[in-house]
């Protein structure tokens, strides 16, 4: 699905003795200035800047990117999910690992030299605080009465395998974005976009690892996540949860998905469209699957919760 947007500012390029990332600020509203995110931003020495506006641009981007010739500044035409903004930020980026921050961030901070993280790591989940205090960073899968719950780790180490990132913000590896096939258009929903993104990781025998060595200040708290059913958790579960793994094929029940539409307030009409195109998919990403949901959170629990 293309994404309409404009670059509506653009810096003379990158800059010399950069640190190999590429820093992405989804920015939304007015918390803080446009010129405090980019003065963060540079003080990790970021080859590229890019603000990713999803409103139209009201403030002086000549001056800013005249200051800041590593910036450009990315409006959205209409209304996208974050994962699709996301997917735009590491089509615009100069490095191979790009840091997406999903919203204002007070400080930022990461040592001179950052190690690589692990060849099958798709995204490194960063320290996040709040007001000097740490906030959740790590989420574990468990299944109480068949029902998923997503836990947070209090005192996680570094390395640990999260199942759901904080917001969107994570240190994301181009490549394997791109292999494991990128967010979800039509999971809209953020926490079940994101959720949805990270189970197909580890389904298809990649990671998200916990990441301390960079650090994240937010300039305010993250909002309560609405889990309400709706059409995005119902597809979530189609793709997630309901597939089994026999014999080296994926099996997705239509009389599973019906139940679940119901539940969702999607209706059945809809719950048997979504189970055509989810029965596709399965049989286009087949091979790329290693474990299903189940197996995959029955391991977790022993080792990690």
């Amino acid at each position: 699905m293309t994404v309409p947007y404009t670059v509506v500012g653009e810096g003379s390029g990158t800059v010399p003795n950069h640190s190999g990332l590429t820093v992405a600020l989804m920015v939304r509203g007015l918390l803080a200035s446009r010129e405090d995110l980019a003065r963060t931003a540079r003080r990790v020495q970021p080859a590229r800047i890019l603000f990713l506006e999803e409103r139209p641009v009201h403030y002086d981007v000549d001056a800013l990117v005249s200051t800041y010739p590593e910036l450009r500044v990315l409006y959205f035409k209409e209304q996208v999910s974050r994962g699709q903004m996301v997917e735009v930020a590491l089509s615009e980026a100069a490095t191979d690992y790009v840091l997406v921050l999903d919203g204002p961030v007070h400080d930022l901070r990461l040592p001179r030299r950052l190690p690589v993280p692990e060849e099958d790591v798709v995204v490194s989940v960063p320290a996040l605080r709040f007001a000097g205090e740490p906030l959740p960073s790590v989420y574990a899968p468990a299944f109480s009465r068949r029902l998923l719950k997503v836990l947070p780790l209090g005192r996680p180490a570094g390395g640990t395998p999260t199942i759901l990132m904080p917001g969107y913000t994570g240190l994301y590896r181009r490549d394997l974005v791109e292999a494991v096939g990128g967010f979800d258009p039509e999971i809209p929903h953020p926490y079940w976009q994101r959720l949805e993104f990270a189970f197909r990781c580890f389904l298809f025998g990649y990671r998200l690892l916990y990441y301390p060595h960079v650090e994240v200040e937010l300039f305010s708290q993250p909002a309560p996540e609405d889990l309400t059913p709706d059409s995005s958790s119902f597809r979530f579960f189609l793709k997630v949860l309901a597939p089994r793994r026999k014999e080296g094929r994926m099996h997705l029940s239509l009389w599973r998905a019906l139940h679940a539409g119901i539940r969702a307030g999607v209706g059945w009409q809809r719950a048997v469209r979504e189970f055509r195109d989810v029965r596709r998919w399965l049989e286009e990403t087949e091979g790329l699957f290693r474990q299903d949901a189940v197996t995959l959170v029955a391991s977790w629990e022993v080792e990690e919760v």
